[in-house]
């Protein structure tokens, strides 16, 4: 048995998710398996808390939320460890996921005391003299939210939190994979002085979350994962349901001529392999100036071979390529590579299969452009490089694919950093940072297949209001 949150009460269920952790020889306890008819109980009591939550003056929902982020901080060696344990994230790593957690809670604390409003000036209009108005938002009702298994606790706080802040309860369907940081959470928030149900957090496979999404009750939806699954659930959102998706990317670096090489080398070696590239910005096709091009390419491969930690055991500090997911993600990573060399790829750093879950790096060049490495999301330790004749051709070459998420830029010149601004389609341009930079109280999200919508808190918290103008006539 085993029990998790449902309608403000403890609740046991004899079904379970077997959990199977990436890394060799850790155990992970089994998860509650929650029921379609579960899920609808949950939607139902959401819709329910929601004129209690909606209620609740700002003040009082950003005490809360302060709390819930104080507890986690306090929680944060547990809930880092089911992170590490669960979704085969490095312990430094997982660490660190908690700790901005701890922060965005913290953010959205302070954003609900500033949610959106307006002044609005009838009289500029004929038919207005002598009024007066005002627009304020108010929360739009019930949210469903889910995630996927990479940031177990900072993407579910990233649709939590914001939603709590505007007044709206929350249902997080949870990583089949990695749900125990997100159980921990509803635990949380639980005691944190919201009301009751305000939270839901229900573990469970596919079938759970079609139920879900089928519940009328929800006035949006907000996903987190690939694009296939997004898309289909914006194709088949209930009418007037709003639907936010953040989805996958094949972040491109363009180094140019004046940049400082052996700072991007660093950058794009830690953004190309962290967490082993399970990352959706992570760095993955690099375009670098000819006039540098060969200093670079051998500059990088001596940091990926010498600066780039592998390892099989969790608690190893150094490690940022641990085990992939699962067995089925390392065979297509391994499939995919396998099938680019086989298509004319040069290999520059030569990675290995270690047992069934692990790869190490690959470094490849000269990619063939309709290879899955180039053009598809690998998510995976592979990284793909190409000589550009000019910066332009670098943008043009970042441009030709169907994501866009984040790039990055390594100038010193502010001119190409102005021009990849403006011409690069993505949702965020990063110029001497890392692809796998965020900042998680600002604006995030991506374009074409990358996604539809923005997170961020303050941005989160307006999709999740609803304006409504005032007009008075003394």
């Amino acid at each position: 048995m085993s029990t998790f949150l449902l309608d403000g009460q403890f609740v046991e269920t004899p079904a379970l998710l077997t959990i199977t952790s990436p890394w060799p020889g850790v155990q992970c306890e089994p998860a509650p398996a929650v029921s379609p008819e579960q899920a609808r109980v949950a939607a139902r009591a959401a819709a329910r808390v929601f004129p209690e939550l909606r209620a609740m003056t700002r003040f009082k929902r950003s005490e809360a939320l302060r709390k819930i982020s104080d507890e986690i901080s306090k929680n944060a060696a547990r809930i880092a460890l089911e992170i590490c344990h669960e979704a085969g994230k490095p312990m430094a790593l997982s660490h660190g996921e908690v700790q901005r957690a701890v922060k965005t809670f913290l953010w959205a604390a302070e954003e609900a005391l500033r949610t959106p409003g307006d002044i609005v000036y009838p009289d500029r209009e004929t038919q207005g003299a002598g009024m007066s108005g005002r627009v304020e938002y108010f929360p739009i009702g019930p949210i469903l939210g889910i995630t996927p298994f990479n940031f177990p606790i900072n993407l579910v706080a990233h649709k939590v939190a914001p939603a709590l802040a505007a007044g709206c309860p929350i249902v997080i369907k949870p990583p089949q994979q990695a749900p125990r940081a997100a159980l921990m959470l509803a635990e949380i928030v639980f005691k944190s002085g919201l009301p009751p149900a305000s939270l839901h957090v229900l573990p469970g496979g596919p079938e759970l979350g079609k139920a879900l999404c089928a519940c009328p009750e929800f006035a949006a939806v907000s996903f987190t994962g690939s694009a296939r699954a997004g898309w289909a659930i914006k194709q088949g959102a209930l009418q007037r349901q709003k639907v936010l998706l953040e989805l996958g990317g094949n972040a491109a670096a363009i180094v140019d001529q004046s940049a400082d090489l052996d700072a991007a080398v660093a950058a794009i070696a830690n953004a190309g392999y962290v967490y082993a590239g399970q990352v959706c910005i992570k760095t993955q096709r690099v375009f670098v100036h000819r006039a540098v091009a060969d200093e670079f390419e051998r500059k990088l491969a001596e940091r990926i071979l010498r600066g780039v930690g592998v390892s099989d055991k969790p608690s190893d500090e150094n490690a940022l390529v641990g085990p992939l997911i699962d067995k089925a993600s390392a065979d297509r990573v391994q499939a995919w590579v396998d099938a680019a060399i086989a298509a004319g790829a040069n290999v520059l750093v030569r990675g290995e299969r270690r047992g069934e879950k692990q790869i190490t790096p690959w470094l490849l060049e000269a990619v063939p452009p309709d290879q899955s490495v180039a053009c598809e999301e690998v998510f995976g330790p592979v990284v793909t490089f190409d000589v550009v004749k000019d910066f332009e051709e670098g943008i043009a070459r970042a441009n030709a694919t169907k994501y866009g998420l984040q790039a990055s830029v390594f100038t010193q010149s502010l001119r190409n950093a102005e021009l990849a601004y403006r011409q690069l389609e993505c949702g965020a341009v990063l110029v001497n940072v890392p692809t796998t930079f965020r900042l998680d109280s600002s604006v995030y999200g991506g374009v074409k297949d990358s996604g539809f919508g923005r997170e961020g808190l303050a941005i989160v918290i307006r999709e999740f209001s609803e304006a409504k103008l005032m007009v008075v006539k003394p």
